[in-house]
């Protein structure tokens, strides 16, 4: 992970780097790290953004 603090926001595990990290993933998870302030479209909708 490179320097900062990440936040998984499927599950809200957070990670701080810099350093390497390590995970276990199988058919229906995925790694999804951000960094603090990101904005993540989860939705539709032609209206407005929607964020985490």
């Amino acid at each position: 992970m490179p320097e900062g603090t990440w936040t998984n926001i499927l599950t809200g595990t957070q990670i701080t780097g810099p350093r390497w990290a390590q995970e276990q993933h199988d058919f229906h998870t995925l790694s999804l790290p951000t960094r603090p302030d990101s904005v993540i479209p989860l939705a539709a909708d032609d209206q407005r953004p929607v964020s985490v």
